[in-house]
């Protein structure tokens, strides 16, 4: 498959129905590691729930405080 988007898209409607039993960080091809899924709320409960206004930007900001703190770490 050509399309990265639509490849990583497959992959992660796949995880969401499989157990996860593995570390929640995987190592992308470049090297990069993907963002540790959240317990609680996840883009897919956003997507299907729809919960209210504050706690998707609560959830986002947990989001952007993450990346920030991984970051530093490296």
């Amino acid at each position: 498959m050509d399309n990265n988007f639509l490849r990583q898209f497959l992959q992660a409607r796949a995880s969401t129905v499989e157990p996860k039993t593995k570390s929640t960080a995987k190592t992308v091809r470049n090297g990069a590691k993907e963002m540790p899924e959240p317990t609680g709320m996840s883009i897919q409960t956003i997507i299907e729930e729809l919960p209210d206004k504050k706690a998707v930007l609560e959830y986002f900001k947990q989001r952007i405080k993450n990346i920030e703190d991984e970051e530093f770490e490296e």
